[in-house]
């Protein structure tokens, strides 16, 4: 995690500078826990390596991004792009390849479903490095409570109350990708 930080204020750095957005996803893995009362730590502790192997060697992750553990079974990417498109499409790949994995460790297999928050800023970002975190941690919380395993988002956009982030926030992935959508049903 440590690296991470160091490459991420790097990152906060150009985004500061002017040389492109920043998106920072972070996961976790729902109810993970039942993982480790049904078969045991190790087996957790398997689990949780084989998604850093996905993160990894997937091949999803554009050059420049970075990716580490957050804690338990949280993790964090960081992802420079000038387009929140797509980062959100970078987190739902992720996902889709953490739900379409089988876990298999001894005599457990598990399916798992994880839970998403995405928060991006445009070039010249100017807040605290700590508000993409809190942004992104926010919105996984969202996809939490709003039933888990999907994916929720926020643009940062300054002044901004992170007590009572509203509508002009928010992320809408109808509206993020209508015109994916016009050009289907054309």
């Amino acid at each position: 995690m440590r690296s991470f930080n160091i490459d991420y204020q790097k990152l906060i750095k150009n985004c500061r500078d002017g040389q492109g957005g920043l998106g920072l996803i972070m996961f976790d893995l729902d109810r993970f826990k039942s993982i480790n009362d049904t078969a045991n730590h190790l087996v957790g502790s398997f689990v949780i390596s084989e998604i850093g192997q996905l993160l990894r060697f997937s091949g999803v992750l554009p050059e420049g991004s970075l990716a580490a553990r957050y804690g338990g079974d949280e993790y964090i990417v960081a992802v420079p792009s000038d387009d929140v498109k797509s980062v959100w499409q970078i987190a739902d790949k992720i996902h889709d390849l953490i739900v379409r994995s089988v876990f298999k460790k001894e005599q457990f297999s598990f399916k798992l479903t994880a839970s998403f928050g995405v928060a991006w800023v445009d070039p010249g970002f100017d807040g605290k490095s700590d508000d993409l975190i809190r942004g992104s941690d926010l919105m996984l919380y969202r996809s939490k409570k709003m039933g888990r395993n999907q994916v929720n988002g926020i643009i940062l956009r300054y002044p901004i109350d992170f007590e009572d982030v509203g509508k002009p926030h928010l992320i809408d992935k109808d509206e993020l990708f209508a015109d994916e959508k016009l050009k289907k049903n054309a």
